[in-house]
C-alpha cells in the first residue's frame, strides 16, 4: 500500500502550462470525466482514463513516502507543450476526492468506476525527463 497525495490547488495551478489549460481541467474534472482509474500497487502507480472527445490515458507515479513523482498524459498537447495538460489536472483534482481509506482498499490493477467516489515531479515527455519543482 502506499500513501495517497493530496494536490493541493496552488501546485495544481502551479503545474498548469497556463491558466486556460488550467481552467480545461478543471471543467473536465466538474464534469465528472473522468470515468476509470486503475491502481498499482507494486510500482505505486495510477491511470486514469479522461473522456475529452475521445478517451485519454494519463499516469501519475509515487514514491514510498506518497509524494508524487511523474506525470504524463498520452494526448498531444501534453507532449508539445511545458507543464501539465488538462487530462492530467483533472486526474490531480479527481485524486484530492478519494480518501486514503478508499485508496487503500483499492486492489492492485483494479478498475473502479471515477463516478463513483469509493515537492517535485518529473514529467515523461518524449523520451526526457523535465524536472518540476513545486
Amino acid at each position: 500500500m502506499f500513501k495517497k497525495q493530496f494536490f493541493p490547488e496552488a501546485t495544481v495551478k502551479s503545474l498548469a502550462t497556463n491558466q486556460t489549460v488550467y481552467e480545461k481541467g478543471s471543467e473536465l474534472f466538474k464534469n465528472q470525466q473522468i470515468k476509470n482509474l486503475k491502481v498499482n500497487q507494486e510500482n505505486r502507480s495510477i491511470e486514469f482514463t479522461i473522456k475529452d472527445g475521445r478517451d485519454h490515458k494519463t499516469y501519475l507515479s509515487f514514491l514510498e513516502n506518497g509524494i508524487a513523482q511523474k506525470y504524463s498524459c498520452d494526448c498531444s498537447a501534453f507532449q508539445d507543450q511545458s507543464g501539465a495538460c488538462r487530462h492530467v489536472l483533472a486526474s490531480m483534482l479527481h485524486l484530492n476526492t478519494i480518501n486514503q481509506e478508499t485508496f487503500d482498499g483499492f486492489n492492485d490493477g483494479e478498475v473502479k468506476d471515477a463516478n463513483q467516489p469509493s515537492g517535485q515531479l518529473q514529467v515523461l515527455r518524449k523520451n526526457r525527463k523535465v524536472n518540476i519543482i513545486s
